[in-house]
């Protein structure tokens, strides 16, 4: 037998230790089933095995005993979204030197990242987001060159972000949201030009968002959300072709509003609140045709909401304002969305006996607050 390829079938109970006996076996693919209790140790005899995949079962034990880490032949590991509860990463796990996936998320694992990870350099995804992994992450991840998706999000990490990591010039994917980072981001994360997702947000990062960011204009995705970063935002989008998320929200950003980022034709969502941002919104908010969400509560900001041509913001579905120095009346333009369009949620500070700025609820306005 070559392949096993049961998975999402309802199977039940335990792997059986005869698995030894399938030693010709290259793919094990068991994922989506109700296995329980551990890896059994006849796996070790498996000596062609290059896919194991048990993700999405009730394995418990230990996710990497030595009769897995010694398969000679072994390219992916997935054991992701199990109960290895408390389980670590071996040092031996450096042994996995031809290993190209290694993922174990969502499984209660926890201790550091052993430094012997430098040595596998054939790693392309490695994901061991959802654990409570933690320290910091060892400077040998910098050798890991053939990284393209890295996910350590929703876990305890602390300090700073090493340096090497800006060195893996292949990534695409750079998760480290959710955990307790700490100091600035460097100009070198400019030189990660593959990346298309770029999280950082909820950690406990300062300090200004480097320029360098200008030249990852394959982003798709970028988040700084949730953390203690100040200056401005660098108004330099005009050449990313395929961004469709930024969340700088909860920070304490100043400035202006980035201009070029409203003009993206490819933007849906934007969440800029909760900042220090000032100065007025650009005319350029409109152009977005798929824009869904954009939202500029809790900052600075003044002047008139421009408003907008015939047929700008078709997807809008989401637009707050409340919290700001807007003055003068929420322009017709917007509030014919509501009910030409898919606006659902309009808030303003529209409320009280003096409001900041007209707006009539609730056929406009979904929701006034009132000047405190």
């Amino acid at each position: 037998m070559i392949f096993l390829f049961p998975g999402n079938n309802n199977l039940v109970g335990s792997l059986p230790n005869e698995v030894s006996g399938m030693y010709a076996m290259t793919q094990m693919l068991l994922s989506e089933n109700v296995l329980t209790n551990s890896i059994p140790t006849g796996i070790s005899n498996m000596t062609e095995l290059c896919v194991l995949d048990l993700e999405m079962n009730l394995l418990t034990g230990d996710p990497l005993p030595d009769q897995v880490i010694l398969l000679p032949k072994l390219k992916q590991l997935l054991l992701s979204d199990n109960l290895f509860e408390d389980a670590q990463l071996p040092n031996e796990l450096g042994l996995l030197t031809d290993l190209t996936d290694l993922w174990l998320s969502s499984n209660g694992m926890e201790g550091s990242i052993p430094t012997s990870i430098g040595f596998m350099t054939s790693l392309q995804t490695l994901i061991l987001s959802q654990n409570e992994f933690g320290s910091t992450i060892p400077t040998e991840m910098g050798l890991l060159t053939d990284l393209t998706n890295l996910q350590i999000h929703e876990n305890v990490f602390q300090n700073q972000i090493p340096s090497q990591l800006y060195g893996l010039q292949q990534l695409s994917v750079l998760r480290l949201n959710r955990n307790f980072f700490s100091g600035e981001v460097s100009a070198r994360i400019g030189d990660l030009v593959s990346l298309t997702d770029l999280r950082y947000d909820e950690n406990f990062l300062s300090g200004n968002l480097p320029f360098s960011l200008s030249q990852l204009s394959a982003l798709e995705i970028i988040s700084f959300a949730g953390n203690r970063m100040t200056g401005s935002i660098p108004d330099s989008f005009s050449t990313f072709s395929a961004l469709e998320v930024v969340d700088f929200s909860s920070n304490t950003y100043n400035g202006p509003l980035p201009a070029t980022l409203f003009s993206l034709s490819t933007i849906r969502l934007i969440y800029l609140n909760n900042n220090q941002l000032s100065g007025a919104l650009p005319a350029s908010y409109g152009n977005s045709p798929v824009l869904e969400d954009l939202f500029l509560g809790n900052n600075l900001l003044s002047g008139q909401v421009p408003g907008i041509s015939s047929g700008q913001l078709p997807s809008l579905n989401e637009f707050t304002l409340q919290a700001n120095s807007f003055t003068g009346s929420m322009p017709a333009s917007v509030c014919s969305l509501r009910t030409n369009a898919f606006l659902d949620n309009l808030f303003a500070d529209c409320g009280g006996p003096t409001p900041e700025i007209q707006c009539d609820f609730p056929t406009c306005c979904t929701l006034c607050f009132q000047d405190t």
